[in-house]
């Protein structure tokens, strides 16, 4: 086994800004051939729907939890328009998992879980749970997306994005992606909130900090809902 080199993870050269666009290419187009090749799943509309609206309401209990203290009259906002966004268009989230979008991704794509050699190297999936890979490549790349803003880089996560779209034809919408990665950045808020209870002032500010970032992270990207 050989350790990955530190100075080569995604999330160190996007806070260095030491990150070389052929290496950013080299990522998109491996990303872009993964998802195209993967093998298609089959779920009604009716349950991916409820596999989001499900993920979007422990998010919502978790980050307004007294312990955790954060803003609830934000928190309550953003997953009310999430939530209102999924209602409404139902038929947007039944096109993509009856049209045979889904695929058996990442889980939990983040710049920490990528080490830029020159053939990029992509770990840390979360084996344990099936359904948890059960995504849309926009949903996995969302993931990603918020990684790389919350480290002041958006245009790298977007950049992904827009790689696999071209290369793969897709269709998708500019809402959905914003759905998505308010999505993403609400789960990272309720994973940081998780950490709050219990914790030492320090330890404690740093998780706060954390979680209020994606949280502000969240609502951008619920506010350009369309």
């Amino acid at each position: 086994m050989r350790r990955l080199p530190d100075r080569l993870m995604l999330d160190s050269l996007l806070i260095r800004q030491a990150l070389p666009p052929v290496r950013l290419h080299a990522l998109a187009a491996q990303l872009a051939h993964f998802y195209v090749g993967s093998q298609r799943l089959s779920l009604s509309g009716r349950t991916y729907r409820q596999r989001l609206r499900e993920e979007l309401l422990i998010n919502h209990a978790i980050l307004t939890n007294a312990e955790s203290k954060l803003p609830l009259e934000r928190v309550k906002r953003l997953h009310t328009r999430l939530l209102y966004f999924l209602d409404e268009n139902a038929g947007l989230l039944d096109t993509r998992a009856e049209g045979r979008y889904l695929v058996e991704g990442h889980g939990d794509l983040r710049p920490e879980h990528i080490c830029l050699l020159e053939h990029p190297v992509v770990f840390d999936c979360l084996e344990f749970s099936e359904r948890l890979r059960q995504v849309d490549p926009l949903d996995d790349l969302a993931f990603l997306t918020v990684g790389c803003e919350r480290l002041d880089l958006p245009d790298v996560g977007k950049a992904l994005c827009d790689a696999y779209r071209k290369f793969s034809g897709d269709p998708a919408r500019n809402g959905l992606v914003e759905l998505y990665c308010s999505y993403r950045a609400s789960l990272r808020a309720r994973l940081a909130a998780a950490h709050l209870p219990g914790l030492a002032s320090q330890a404690r500010a740093l998780w706060m900090d954390n979680a209020l970032s994606f949280l502000s992270i969240a609502e951008r990207h619920a506010s350009a809902l369309i």
